[in-house]
């Protein structure tokens, strides 16, 4: 299917009834189906790697809330505020041997928690980044001929290159950066709400607030993201056709008006 949900031969049908062989590239509208990013997640790993990358998120956010939470309790005792004994210790006021052994750890704890975290993180979308590949080359190599002969080479390109880029090396970074912040934005408003319950009158008007503005910007984001890519088919097409044409290009002398046609379809890429 096309980016439109068409098969090939809806396609070529339509693009028969309108008098070109080529089918338009069509793109979606609305949000990103769920289907989408269950795809994502099965590629990584399912169920399996979701529970084990979220305790390793959970003890990582864990060790590092409780340095913090260490340290107050190490500033406390240095102001002589103490009031009872610091977790593992039996007098108020222990040795500095013991806070520094017992932050120590925590750190260590810490740092142990995010390697195998980002280690986990990434072995796993290298992992769904060559399952997706296979699965486009898969589906390349088996489609029909009507496919070939009404989609231009500059989308199968697109699609092998820039939209294959993105899995690779942006969809990682973002998707990690999404899940630790979420992780974080929930131990956070925990431990607030905790020490301090009148905060959430405060949190929810504000959380409605940021949704309402992150809704208009994800809806203007997403769709600069498809005409993006859609507007890169054509680059992609003028670059293999002129590679592919180079030696007719040269013997008919037809350099200027390629380069002129190329800069026209740079012009239009832009403006779109």
């Amino acid at each position: 299917r096309n980016a439109g949900g068409e098969t090939p031969a809806a396609a070529d049908a339509a693009g028969a009834g309108g008098g070109s062989l080529v089918s338009d590239e069509d793109r979606y509208s609305g949000t990103v189906g769920a289907g989408v990013f269950m795809a994502y997640g099965a590629s990584l790993g399912g169920i399996g790697f979701a529970v084990w990358f979220v305790l390793l998120s959970l003890g990582l956010e864990l060790t590092s809330t409780g340095g913090s939470a260490f340290l107050a309790l190490w500033a406390d005792a240095a102001d002589g505020k103490a009031t009872s004994p610091p977790p593992f210790a039996s007098d108020v006021n222990p040795p500095p041997s013991y806070w520094v052994s017992v932050y120590f750890a925590l750190g260590l704890l810490s740092t142990a928690a995010s390697l195998f975290r980002n280690f986990a993180w990434f072995e796993a979308t290298f992992r769904a980044s060559r399952r997706l590949h296979d699965r486009v080359v898969s589906a390349l190599l088996r489609a029909p001929l009507s496919f070939w002969t009404s989609t231009p080479s500059g989308r199968i390109l697109n699609r092998l290159s820039k939209d294959v880029g993105v899995v690779d090396q942006e969809l990682p970074d973002y998707t990690s950066d999404v899940l630790l912040c979420v992780v974080e934005c929930i131990a956070r408003l925990t431990t607030i709400a905790v020490a301090s319950p009148i905060f959430l009158l405060v949190f929810l008007p504000v959380g409605v607030f940021y949704y309402i503005v992150t809704k208009y910007y994800r809806g203007s984001s997403r769709e600069l993201k498809r005409l993006e890519a859609i507007a890169s088919s054509p680059l992609q097409a003028r670059f293999a056709e002129t590679v592919e044409g180079l030696p007719s290009i040269r013997a008919f002398g037809l350099q200027a008006s390629e380069r002129r046609a190329a800069a026209a379809a740079l012009d239009n890429s832009n403006t779109l």
